[in-house]
């Protein structure tokens, strides 16, 4: 009896070492499976907060090609409309600074050159505008005291800069472009009424 004993002791003894296993190795899989779970949390989070900045950053790169398209726009529909007083008739948001009136008219004036010229350019651009004070001198050339008169420093890019007429006058060559060409103008109720390279 004392053998029976024995081996059901014995049978309980192993039975429940092997519970006590079983127990430690399910305890180190829920512990795995829930770190594995955490782990997953904060790599979702931090994918989310990822997510989120490049949504702010592609809402903020759209607002910006917005804005521009909107300037481009705005800059190509508007023409400054100007009454013969010289009153600009345009609404005081869209209203362009002397500077860009000049910029504008200039652009327009070298399209017509261009137009004209049987030398035909390839690419044009006003690089500076910079208004000069109308003085005493001035109105003494002939020019009336609410004149806009300024430089305008352009380049131009002819079919070939080597051969070409455009270089006559100033300038200087620079690649396949002649770079600071300069010219004065005057700007009276609206329109360009005087452009040389001189005063």
């Amino acid at each position: 009896m004392e053998e029976k004993k024995v081996i059901k002791i014995s049978l309980s003894t192993f039975f429940l070492i092997l519970a006590i296993i079983a127990i430690v190795i399910m305890a180190i899989f829920m512990y795995k499976l829930y770190n594995e779970n955490i782990e997953a949390n904060q790599k979702t989070a931090e994918l989310q907060i990822q997510a989120s900045n490049l949504n702010r950053t592609i809402s903020n790169l759209q607002e910006k090609i917005n804005t521009i398209s909107s300037t481009i726009n705005s800059t190509e529909s508007n023409t400054t409309n100007i009454d013969d007083k010289g009153n600009d008739n345009r609404d005081s948001s869209t209203k362009l600074s002397n500077e860009d009136i000049i910029k504008d008219l200039y652009l327009s004036e070298l399209k017509k050159l261009d137009n004209n010229n049987s030398e035909k350019l390839l690419d044009y651009r006003v690089d500076k505008v910079e208004i000069i004070d109308n003085t005493q001198s001035f109105v003494e050339l002939g020019y009336n005291s609410n004149d806009t008169l300024a430089y305008i420093t352009y380049s131009i890019k002819p079919q070939n800069v080597n051969s070409s007429v455009w270089i006559a006058g100033n300038g200087e060559i620079e690649g396949e472009w002649i770079i600071n060409k300069l010219a004065c103008v005057c700007l009276r109720n609206g329109k360009l009424i005087d452009v040389g390279t001189s005063w």
